[in-house]
Parts: structure tokens; sequence; C-alpha cells
């Protein structure tokens, strides 16, 4: 999964730099097997990380968390889940 609502590299792009991120990060998630799908608070992040969960992305957040998605995140980490944080 990789967060969104946050202003962070997002799969569908931003602009023709966004984009070609997304397509790369898109190609190795392929390749490595897994499916990106996005996560936001209108999505349930602010209340549970899905069951199908590999992983968490949070690729360049330009925003805070709210303090539910923070609370989220870290009872993820706490029952064994994987987030990769990535900050500019």
């Amino acid at each position: 999964y990789l967060t969104g609502g946050h202003g962070e590299l997002a799969v569908s792009g931003r602009g023709r730099d966004e984009t070609e991120r997304t397509k790369l990060l898109r190609k190795l998630t392929d390749y490595l097997g897994f499916e990106l799908k996005t996560l936001s608070s209108a999505q349930g992040l602010a209340s549970a990380i899905p069951d199908d969960a590999a992983m968490v992305l949070v690729l360049g957040p330009q925003a805070p968390f709210f303090d539910a998605e923070v609370q989220v995140l870290r009872e993820y980490l706490a029952d064994g889940g994987r987030v990769l944080i990535a900050l500019e």
C-alpha cells in the first residue's frame, strides 16, 4: 500500500516527473509480485491497515499525518507490519 492524501508520491502520479517515478515504482512492485494500492484516510488509513498489506510505503509526504493515521501505523508496526518511510 502507498499512503495518499499528504502530498506523497501517488499511484496515479502528479506531473511528468512524478509519473516517471510512479512508473518505476509500479514496475518494481510488479516484478516483485506485489500489487500497488493507495491507502488514505478515505480508504481506511485512519482506522486500520488492510489485512492483505505486505508493506505500507510513505513516500515524500508534504503534509502531516492525522493523529489517528499515526496511531494506526504505530499499531501496524507493533503487530509486526512493515513500513517504509522516505522523506525528502
